[in-house]
């Protein structure tokens, strides 16, 4: 975004000060405005910061200058968090509106196009193996509108916060957002195709004793109950590695550490380029499923409709792949 129309704004306020003149409008400081706007987004100081390319330090100064202009508390300012006062959320809610308006006629008299933007909030794991490897073919058909993701794994009140879309596994969705099911969940195990090599076959349960299951912190599919699920468990002490994210475990099933279980959107790509195999051609169906969770003020927006066009469409894809690929495993088999 151009401050432009701020700098002017800036000098001419100055100059009226040092003039004694007074100026048509009260406000507040703007040079202030940009620091202020940025932490009430992202909810941090550190953020708004690293957005801006300024210290934290920086951030928090003008906005207790801005506060001290104003005689008004803007933030509560807690351990670990940063909250609107309700005069803050006033404020945000005009300088945003302010800042969306000085965008739009700096295009028209500049003669360019807006870029518009829509935000989507995904989980880490999802976000790395799934939705960015993917993004090139929106952006090749859709040059005019970013995306700005959001890589997290916390939940998300869309009613508060700036995302629009948000991608999210569960079992069943929160009923006000508009939820649409964007894939559902196949787990079965996977590894390097290395791993196999010397035996020249799919693995039997056996040969679990000579490798090591790598385990992540989701509880709907676990070690320990496929294994009570299977017909011959042999009286071995079985090996483990546990990983926070379900996206590091893949990785290190693609280093050859071990096995661990896929999960569909997250080993797609990997097995499609020959760095994964499915030692055992079971596929178990998750209870949980990815959806797409849209806020309200998304509904009807052009932009956020070919977003979700987008994400449908990739699924689809997906889908299409990882069947084409068992229908071929099967035949091997």
């Amino acid at each position: 975004m151009s401050y432009i129309f701020l700098a002017i704004k800036i000098t001419c306020a100055k100059a009226c000060h040092l003039l004694g003149v007074k100026m048509e409008f009260d406000l507040p400081q703007l040079n202030c405005l940009p620091a202020f706007e940025a932490a009430a987004r992202n909810k941090s100081f550190t953020k708004a910061a690293e957005e801006l390319f300024r210290t934290q330090a920086a951030i928090s100064f003008q906005v207790r200058n801005l506060e001290k202009n104003l005689s008004v508390k803007l933030f509560l300012r807690q351990h670990r968090s940063l909250e609107l006062t309700e005069e803050g959320k006033a404020l945000f809610e005009a300088v945003r509106a302010a800042f969306k308006t000085l965008a739009a006629e700096k295009s028209l008299i500049t003669g360019t196009k807006p870029t518009k933007t829509v935000s989507i909030s995904a989980p880490i794991s999802y976000c790395s193996k799934w939705l960015l490897p993917r993004l090139y073919r929106f952006q090749n058909t859709e040059s005019q509108v970013n995306i700005l993701i959001d890589a997290n794994d916390s939940l998300i009140d869309l009613k508060s916060s700036d995302i629009q879309l948000a991608i999210r596994y569960c079992a069943t969705p929160p009923e006000e957002y508009n939820a649409i099911m964007l894939l559902e969940d196949d787990v079965f195990p996977v590894c390097n195709p290395q791993l196999i090599a010397p035996k020249g076959r799919n693995m039997r349960i056996e040969d679990l004793a000579e490798v090591t299951l790598l385990m992540d912190e989701m509880d709907d599919h676990k070690w320990s109950e496929w294994l009570n699920n299977a017909t011959k468990l042999p009286d071995v002490e079985v090996a483990q590695d546990n990983f926070s994210h379900s996206g590091f475990t893949v990785d290190a099933a693609i280093a050859g550490n071990g096995l661990a279980f896929g999960r569909l959107p997250l080993v797609a790509d990997d097995l499609d380029n020959g760095r994964l195999v499915r030692p055992f051609l079971d596929v178990e169906k998750s209870a949980f499923a990815y959806y797409i969770l849209r806020s309200h003020n998304s509904l009807g927006n052009p932009d956020a409709d070919a977003v979700v066009s987008w994400l449908m469409t990739e699924a689809v894809r997906t889908m299409t792949s990882f069947q084409r690929s068992t229908r071929a495993s099967n035949v091997c088999g």
